[in-house]
């Protein structure tokens, strides 16, 4: 049987697959673990900064420790728990790698080979106003999610759209009430307030499903032909309007598919 090794501790595992996913705009490989015969609290605990962690299959181990914990650990109530250890970058890492995916779309679209920062910099934005601006459906706007402009703090005002990204999980926002971080510092993606002044992007399509998001209101609640990604990692299609997780309201949803990406 395979174990996963985290630090001096040894994990029984059913399985590991590695999958991709964006991360800050860029590409990260995940690796998705279903630990058997422990505690939340235990696989939990075992985590920490600076770690080292691997996979063993028999006499081979196998070193992630350039891997780091994402996400929420999903507890299945049964003994088992499923993980997800993702590739970290710096910020340095990340600035580096944006400026040369800029500077390669500036390339490819100008035919100048010698492109400044400068330039990558201020076609980012260009495409960015377009992205707002451009009249395209809900699911057009997520199948295109790298180019929609990230939050930042600051004043924002209603229809504005942007993305926010929480450990690797990216979410496309629409502004519904207007608000000023100088006056409101403490509005930010993790308040409870935030859905107060958003609503997050439902995608209408398998392919456009996002990660699910609990309503808080008539303004954010699933409607019928909306497909969402549920933390069991399997994609849902809601069947009737609900404020509903599926658990809550098991009519309310279908089970479309495991996600696989």
């Amino acid at each position: 049987m395979k174990q996963i090794k985290i630090g001096e501790k040894i994990f029984d595992m059913d399985y590991a697959s590695q999958t991709k996913e964006s991360f800050k705009g860029q590409i990260r490989s995940v690796i998705i673990v279903k630990v058997l015969n422990t505690t939340y609290a235990d696989v939990k605990e075992s985590f920490v900064d600076e770690l080292s962690w691997g996979i063993v299959d028999g006499e081979q181990e196998y070193d992630h420790s350039d891997y780091n914990l994402i996400g929420s650990i999903m507890d299945n109530l049964d003994g088992s728990l499923i993980i997800r250890i993702g590739q970290q970058y710096s910020e340095k890492e990340l600035l580096e790698q944006s400026v040369e995916q800029a500077k390669g779309t500036v390339s490819i679209l100008t035919g100048e080979d010698n492109v400044t920062a400068e330039q990558a910099t201020e076609l980012r934005s260009n495409i960015e106003q377009l992205y707002v601006a451009s009249d395209t459906s809900v699911d057009t706007k997520i199948n295109m999610i790298n180019f929609c402009p990230d939050w930042i703090s600051g004043n924002h005002t209603v229809g504005e759209i942007y993305k926010t990204t929480s450990d690797g999980i990216r979410q496309i926002w629409e502004c519904i009430q207007s608000y000023d971080n100088e006056i409101y510092p403490n509005l930010i993606p993790t308040d409870p307030s935030w859905n107060t002044f958003h609503k997050p992007f439902h995608g209408t399509t398998p392919e456009t499903a996002l990660e699910y998001v609990a309503p808080t209101g008539a303004h954010d609640i699933y409607k019928i032909g909306e497909y969402m990604l549920y933390t069991d990692n399997k994609i849902y299609k809601c069947i009737k309007d609900t404020n509903f997780t599926p658990e809550e309201q098991s009519d309310a949803w279908e089970v479309y598919q495991e996600h696989t990406e």
